[in-house]
């Protein structure tokens, strides 16, 4: 019988943060073929978890931390956001849950993480930072439909409006990535974003600039 939602969310995000993460032990394929989730299944619950993060509450920032790698992260023996690639999945559902990515940022990562970013010591930070560069969508992937890169950067773009420095500098990273296949199109982007008057942290000040040509790392 396929786990419910709840117990799902108890799987990928009650553990001790530790390393090496809880989801490489020798048991974890024995646990996980226990939940008998289908692609299906996971697009359902992806998008009821981007789309609704306040159940993460009960969670610390290094839990979801750890959670993100194995959720979005391409090398995760879950493989959960390879569904986006499943064409067994119908496509609006797909883009669907990538368009529920600028709820979780917006609703969640914002308010969990004030400030200056810290992409090099704060676990959580890191995570965010580098939630476009680990999951399995890719700008030059020619696998992917048109419309499901379209989601993508329009997600992108639209977690970039969202007023929050980490939010900021995770939509550069992944536009920095995208640069490769939509070089027009991110360019004009963040000039826009460098164009406009708010206040920004010197981190996405100065790394903005380099994002926009895809120079970033």
């Amino acid at each position: 019988m396929t786990a419910t939602y709840d117990a799902w969310l108890r799987f990928v995000f009650a553990h001790d943060v530790r390393e090496p993460e809880w989801y490489w032990d020798e048991s974890f394929d024995d646990q996980f073929a226990a939940l008998a989730l289908t692609p299906q299944t996971t697009t359902q619950y992806l998008r009821r978890l981007l789309s609704r993060p306040s159940v993460l509450a009960p969670y610390t920032l290094p839990q979801v931390a750890q959670a993100i790698w194995f959720l979005v992260g391409k090398s995760s023996p879950s493989e959960a956001l390879y569904a986006l690639r499943d064409k067994a999945i119908p496509l609006g559902d797909r883009r669907a849950v990538i368009a529920e990515i600028t709820t979780f940022f917006r609703e969640s990562v914002a308010p969990m993480a004030p400030g200056t970013a810290d992409t090099q010591r704060d676990p959580f930070h890191i995570a965010c930072f580098m939630w476009w560069d680990i999951i399995p969508t890719h700008a030059t992937d020619s696998e992917l439909e048109p419309e499901l890169r379209q989601s993508c950067l329009d997600a992108m773009i639209a977690t970039l409006a969202v007023d929050n420095d980490l939010c900021h500098i995770a939509a550069l990273h992944g536009l920095n990535h995208w640069h490769v296949g939509f070089p027009e199109l991110v360019a004009s982007t963040v000039d826009a974003f460098i164009g406009s008057r708010r206040e920004r942290s010197t981190f996405v000040r100065e790394y903005a600039p380099t994002a926009r040509s895809g120079a970033a790392g």
